[in-house]
């Protein structure tokens, strides 16, 4: 975001804002991330709560 407002600041308005838009993904990206680590992956399907019939 600092590098978006310098952006700004010498009137490179379109990169200010492709810059500034990135910090949206990495915050969701980093809050998966942690949720993956707190809680683990389900991917093997051991821990679904759909069965087989």
């Amino acid at each position: 975001m600092a590098a978006s407002l310098v952006l700004k600041i010498v009137k490179q308005n379109h990169w200010a804002l492709f810059v500034g838009q990135w910090a949206a993904p990495f915050l969701i990206m980093g809050n998966y991330n942690q949720l993956v680590k707190q809680h683990g992956s389900v991917a093997d399907g051991s821990h679904s709560t759909l069965r087989a019939a």
